[in-house]
């Protein structure tokens, strides 16, 4: 028996459809204008000074990842031992009293080394770097880039007076099997921070030396590479959705007198790699923070392997980065 007639059916049909994909088409332009403002930064990214690293900043920083390049953790503790050493004689060389932050696990005690630039006003700003490498990894990327970035933006601070105090960490105990437990030097690190209450805001220097100007060579999580660069010639800042004005504060100060370019997301906690560093222990006790790195395993074919080596590095960029990052701590 037929209720309605067959015209009345394939209209309703027809109209059910309609509906759908008018649904289906809202959801994505409610995703994609979500990701447009993830991904928003101020700042214009190709406004980028042509101007050449100190050579002697440049040179340093080829020195400190030359010497921080060896296998370097629990298994390789003579390593481990010899690279803080090493950090720690460099900072007393610029004049620091560096303190420790011991970083506790069933094998060994492990440091964490800091100073401090005292401010003229209230608060302190961390920028923090882990200095051990994963398992028999050389670790140049990762995390020798970041330690000699933030080590040579140390030696840049020296006298200075800036507004927040600048406290400067080289975090233990990063990588594996670490990395997501209470044995990390930065979850440590944390820990005191939140018991303080003094800290506004942190800096996790996170692999800082690959580039590769080959159209192509630069990966993202899906998605993404609707609205970035596919050239691995710049740097990344990245937050998530609770911090997101910190990091768009912090690109927008980087742009103003980048000689390198750089980029920003902040977004959901779910994004492949959003968390993946010192800053995801922060995040967790509710104190703003924001990676800052050259995308790590999105563009670096070396990542955890034998062949993250000091020659694969570009240590103009990392000069240019060190001085361009200035702004953000004056």
């Amino acid at each position: 028996m037929q209720l309605y007639p067959k015209e009345y059916s394939l209209s309703r049909f027809l109209k059910s459809i309609a509906l759908l994909v008018g649904c289906v088409g809202s959801i994505v332009t409610l995703f994609v204008s979500f990701l447009g403002w993830c991904t928003y930064m101020p700042g214009d990214p190709d406004a980028v000074q042509d101007v050449a690293a100190d050579t002697v900043l440049v040179q340093r920083l080829e020195t400190h990842v030359r010497t921080i390049a060896v296998p370097r953790n629990d298994i390789h503790e003579k390593g481990y031992d010899e690279v803080e050493a090493y950090i720690r004689t460099e900072l007393e060389k610029m004049g620091y009293d560096v303190r420790t932050q011991d970083v506790k696990t069933n094998r060994r005690t492990s440091r964490n080394l800091v100073v401090e630039v005292p401010g003229v006003e209230p608060g302190v700003i961390i920028v923090g770097a882990h200095y051990d490498s994963h398992f028999e990894t050389p670790g140049a990327d990762d995390n020798a880039s970041g330690s000699a970035v933030t080590l040579e933006l140390a030696r840049l601070m020296v006298g200075k007076k800036p507004q927040k105090t600048i406290r400067f960490i080289f975090f233990a105990n990063e990588e594996p099997p670490y990395f997501r437990t209470e044995f990390m030097g930065s979850d440590v690190a944390a820990e005191s921070a939140k018991m303080e209450g003094k800290v506004e805001l942190m800096y996790s220097m996170e692999m800082l030396g690959y580039f590769d100007d080959t159209p192509g060579s630069q990966k993202y999580p899906p998605v993404l590479d609707w609205f970035y660069p596919d050239t691995g010639n710049f740097i990344a800042f990245v937050g998530n959705i609770d911090h997101r004005g910190p990091t768009t504060d912090a690109v927008a100060a980087f742009r103003e007198k980048a000689t390198i370019p750089a980029y920003g997301f902040a977004g959901p906690d779910w994004v492949k790699g959003i968390d993946f560093s010192d800053h995801m222990p922060f995040w967790n006790r509710d104190i703003p923070a924001v990676m800052v790195t050259d995308t790590s395993f999105f563009r670096n074919p070396h990542y955890h392997k034998l062949t993250d080596t000091p020659d694969t590095l570009d240590y103009q960029r990392m000069g240019r980065i060190v001085e361009s990052f200035k702004p953000l701590l004056l």
